[in-house]
């Protein structure tokens, strides 16, 4: 009897530590208001290591990263050298990448503003499935 109230009290505490990955396919995005304009920030996921980033607005390029997700929800992950680059030219980093209940959050930091945030990237997940696994993603 006691056995069996301390599985169900720790059950839940066992479904809470499974962390999911991210959907292949799934796009995440955010969308930043500043004074001197907007940033859009999209993360697609194209594999289990593979992921695109777009941005859209004050800065603008459409790189892939590589990544891992660790098992308390971090993400590791490399910006290709193209990517980083861009970054450094307008004094931007992205940093402290993570993944918990469907959402990803990244924090950035824009050095000439004295600007920095941990931003939500929420999911929108593909109309077709299908054209995402077969590379004819929008």
């Amino acid at each position: 009897m006691i056995f069996f109230l301390v599985t169900i009290l720790s059950f839940p505490k066992c479904q809470s530590a499974i962390l999911r990955a991210p959907q292949i396919g799934t796009k995440y995005s955010a969308h930043l208001n500043f004074l001197v304009g907007s940033q859009d920030i999209t993360l697609l996921i194209l594999s289990k290591k593979k992921a695109e980033i777009s941005l859209k607005g004050l800065l603008n390029i459409e790189d892939n990263l590589q990544y891992s997700l660790e098992k308390d929800g971090h993400f590791s992950f490399t910006l290709s050298t193209s990517l980083k680059n861009y970054l450094d030219k307008f004094r931007c980093t992205i940093a402290d990448a993570q993944y918990d209940n469907g959402v990803a959050t990244i924090r950035i930091l824009i050095k000439p503003l004295r600007f920095h945030k941990r931003v939500k990237l929420y999911p929108r997940y593909p109309l077709h499935p299908m054209r995402t696994v077969c590379g004819l993603v929008n």
